[in-house]
């Protein structure tokens, strides 16, 4: 009887010590996997910020920003600069899918880190299209099932439209307390744009306000820019033009024109109109640079 009581309490005791075992295994193994988790999120972050200060050289900086603000400018040799930073801003999502496959992060933190690479990365026309050109390179791969979607979605005016709304805030911290500023209507030069359109204008810090003075006739084709837009018909008629709307205005009409949306006009009456633009016209104040430095010369 005592031997039977022995044996007893020696299996319990070894399935005791079985159990703490795999108790400690467990716990050294969740331990490893955080610390395999942290190594691999600091080199992710290191990969990181390595691509940033890459692309905040002076050599890089002039390439990214002309890819997003005129693409068509580009070089052989830029386009292909450019292609290594995407490659590697790839290669990045797809280490971060690998880790996933590990089961060290979820999905949501695949999602969170992609959406946020891609607006600042993929934010842009010229990078979208690169994405898509690349996409035979990734059939079939899980980079472009679960980045796809997201790079697809990414507004490609981001990026433009971030930078020059930087530009704007810097501009107006680097200035002090403006005074207010007075204009006479009169005063204002008249520019003819196209034959029977005169524009004025007048550019505060983060807005501008034009008036113009159309003929029975006249056209302004159908464009778009970043800047949202709210046309006053102060006198006169016009047929706009905007998507796959028809818009009809007469005297006292208004219309508001939200950023990229592309419109075009046709003057039915002599016309006058009143826009304002937020932000004001850049592409305006520059070109008005240009056409200065090339009187100059």
């Amino acid at each position: 009887m005592n031997t039977e009581k022995l044996n007893r309490w020696l299996t319990l005791g070894a399935n005791i010590g079985v159990v703490l075992g795999l108790i400690v295994l467990i716990v050294e193994v969740r331990q490893n996997a955080a610390l395999t988790l942290t190594s691999m999120e600091g080199q992710l972050s290191t990969w990181q910020s390595d691509s940033e200060f890459r692309m905040a050289t002076s050599e890089m900086a002039p390439i990214h920003l002309k890819s997003i603000f005129n693409p068509e400018d580009l070089t052989l040799e830029e386009i292909r600069r450019l292609e290594a930073m995407f490659i590697g801003i790839q290669t990045q999502m797809d280490y971060l899918l690998n880790l996933e496959d590990a089961g060290l992060v979820s999905r949501k933190r695949v999602e969170i880190h992609v959406d946020n690479n891609a607006r600042f990365y993929f934010g842009n026309p010229y990078a979208k299209a690169w994405w898509n050109a690349n996409a035979i390179g990734w059939e079939g791969t899980r980079l472009y099932e679960v980045a796809g979607p997201i790079v697809e979605a990414t507004d490609p005016a981001f990026l433009e439209t971030y930078y020059r709304d930087l530009s704007v805030l810097a501009k107006r911290l680097g200035e002090p307390g403006g005074a207010a500023a007075r204009y006479r209507l009169a005063d204002l030069p008249g520019e003819t744009v196209a034959p029977g359109i005169v524009r004025q204008h007048v550019h505060g810090a983060e807005s501008t306000v034009s008036r113009w003075e159309i003929a029975a006739g006249g056209q302004v084709p159908a464009h778009s820019h970043y800047n949202e837009q709210i046309t006053l018909l102060l006198s006169g008629a016009a047929e706009v033009i905007s998507g796959e709307q028809r818009i009809s205005l007469k005297t006292g009409d208004m219309l508001v024109l939200p950023p990229h949306a592309p419109h075009a006009y046709t003057f039915t009456e002599d016309s006058t109109v009143i826009e304002f633009f937020a932000p004001r016209r850049q592409d305006w104040i520059d070109a008005a640079k240009d056409k200065e430095a090339k009187a100059r010369q």
